[in-house]
C-alpha cells in the first residue's frame, strides 16, 4: 500500500526493475573502468528499480531505488571512505544508459536525463510503539513515516514534488526530505545539486579504480576499518577465517575520521577536479542525451 501511495502522490514511474548489467545475457554491459597498466575493471551488478519522471517543462529525471530490509541512508562521508559505493554506482550506470531508459518510457529520442536521487526503500513490517491509541488515518501516516525512502535527493524543490506533492510545508511522510514554507529545501535534508551528482559519479569511478588497482597489486592485509564505535568485524561471517584480533601483535584497525556532509562533499569535488574528470562528468549529470550516450562507458 505504501508503493500505491508513492504512485498516487508522485510522477516517478518504474521503467526498469531488477535490471542486470555486466552479467551473461544482461541487456546492459558492464561498467568498464580503465586501470593503470592497460588493465580494466569490469563492474557488474543488478539494480532493483529505476524510475523516470518528466516535469512540466519537459525535463526528464531519473532515480535509482535499492530495496533494503533495514533502515539505510546514503552518507557522503561513508562514500568518501569507500564504505557505501553500491547505490552511487547504480545511479552512474543508470545515467550511462539514459537512452535505454528513455526508450522504455516512450520518450522522444535524444531527450536529456538528469539524476534526481539514489534512494533506499525499506521493505519490512514496521513495529510502532505508541503511548496512546491512534485512529486508522493516523496509524497509516505513522506507518508511512517509518517506511520513508532515504538517501541522496536532488536539491530542486519542484523535482522533489515530482516524488511527493506533499513534500513542502509539514514534510513528506514518504520521503526523508523536506521543503520549507519559503520554498527552499531544508538544510537538514540530504540533498545534492546537479554539479554535486556529477562530482559524485566521477569520485566513485576514481575510488573504484583505486580499490581495484590496490587489489591487483596484491594489497590483501587484514586491516578492518574503525570509525568511532563502528567496526565491520562484529557482523562479518569470515571472522573465523581472517582471525583478526586487535590484541595480537601485527593486527590493527585502520582508523577513519568521521566526516560531516560539508567536509565529505569538499573531498568529493576535490578528487574529481584534481583528476580532471569532473568537468566531463558534469555534462553527464546535468542531462545525458540518449542517443549520444547509448552503450557508453567511461
Amino acid at each position: 500500500w505504501v508503493l500505491t501511495e508513492h504512485a498516487r502522490r508522485g510522477r516517478f514511474r518504474p521503467v526498469a526493475v531488477e535490471v542486470a548489467f555486466g552479467r551473461p545475457g544482461a541487456a546492459w554491459g558492464p561498467w568498464v573502468i580503465p586501470l593503470a597498466g592497460d588493465r580494466e575493471l569490469r563492474l557488474r551488478g543488478q539494480i532493483d528499480r529505476v524510475d523516470l519522471a518528466r516535469d512540466d517543462a519537459g525535463r526528464v529525471y531519473v532515480r535509482v531505488i535499492d530495496y533494503k530490509s533495514s533502515d539505510r541512508d546514503l552518507q557522503p562521508g561513508l562514500i568518501v571512505h569507500g564504505l557505501s559505493l553500491q547505490l552511487p554506482v547504480y545511479l552512474a550506470v543508470a545515467v550511462q544508459h539514459a537512452a535505454d531508459l528513455a526508450r522504455a518510457a516512450g520518450l522522444p529520442p535524444g531527450v536529456p536525463v538528469h539524476p534526481a536521487g539514489a534512494l533506499y526503500f525499506p521493505v519490512r513490517e514496521p513495529l510502532l510503539n505508541q503511548d496512546v491509541p491512534v485512529d486508522g488515518a493516523e496509524l497509516d501516516a505513522l506507518l508511512r513515516r517509518s517506511l520513508r525512502m532515504r538517501g541522496l535527493f536532488i536539491d530542486q524543490p519542484h523535482v522533489l514534488e515530482l516524488m511527493d506533492v506533499r513534500v513542502s510545508g509539514a514534510g513528506s511522510d514518504l520521503l526523508m526530505v523536506k521543503v520549507n514554507k519559503d520554498g527552499r529545501v531544508s538544510r537538514n535534508s540530504n540533498t545534492a545539486s546537479l554539479d554535486d551528482f556529477a562530482a559524485l559519479m566521477e569520485f566513485v569511478r576514481l575510488r573504484l579504480a583505486n580499490l581495484a588497482e590496490r587489489i591487483l597489486d596484491g594489497e590483501i592485509a587484514v586491516a578492518p576499518y574503525r570509525m568511532g564505535h563502528a567496526r565491520p568485524c562484529s557482523n562479518c561471517p569470515y571472522r573465523g577465517v581472517c582471525q583478526f584480533d586487535s590484541l595480537v601483535e601485527g593486527n590493527g584497525y585502520r582508523d577513519l575520521p568521521s566526516l560531516d556532509r560539508a567536509a565529505a562533499w569538499e573531498q568529493i569535488h576535490a578528487a574529481g577536479t584534481s583528476a580532471g574528470g569532473a568537468a566531463s562528468a558534469a555534462g553527464e549529470a546535468r542531462g545525458v542525451a540518449g542517443p549520444d550516450r547509448e552503450g557508453a562507458v567511461p
